[in-house]
């Protein structure tokens, strides 16, 4: 029926002191990596702690919202561990997991033998991009197969 709240819609809304935590702990966590930023990088500061603190902003925001407002206005779904995209979504990160182990293994065994330098921001995010796009793969495989 048009009109009538799906099973898991939110049933209230949050109370009006769960939204200014929310955007205070978000402003002030966002404020703080910024200074960390800008403390750690020597050049410019200011423009430093202002790039960092916009850019983080929404994710801060976010975890916030997550923190303070979504227990109020979100209702989980019912069984919702038992549903096809959890699964395919666990069997999918167990895979990738897998995959980035043997492979940080033999990036180790390669490095160790050969003596290259490595720097570390690249290889971390070498890491995180490559665990990342195995897991979607692998979700996307399972899903087309069995969906």
């Amino acid at each position: 029926m048009p009109g009538t709240p799906a099973p898991t819609a939110p049933t209230t809304r949050a109370p009006l002191s769960a939204y200014l935590l929310m955007v205070a702990v978000g402003l002030a966590l966002a404020a703080g990596l910024g200074t960390i930023a800008s403390v750690l990088r020597e050049q410019q500061p200011a423009l430093t702690f202002a790039v960092f603190s916009m850019t983080l902003l929404p994710a801060c925001l976010g975890v916030s919202w997550l923190i303070f407002v979504a227990g109020h206005t979100t209702a989980p779904p019912e069984h919702a561990e038992e549903g096809v995209e959890t699964n395919w979504l666990q069997r999918a990160t167990s895979g990738a997991f897998f995959d980035v182990i043997t492979l940080l293994g033999l990036g180790l065994v390669a490095v160790a033998i050969t003596g290259i330098e490595l720097s570390v921001l690249p290889a971390l995010a070498a890491v995180l991009f490559t665990a990342m796009a195995d897991a979607s793969v692998r979700y996307l495989v399972l899903s087309r197969r069995e969906g």
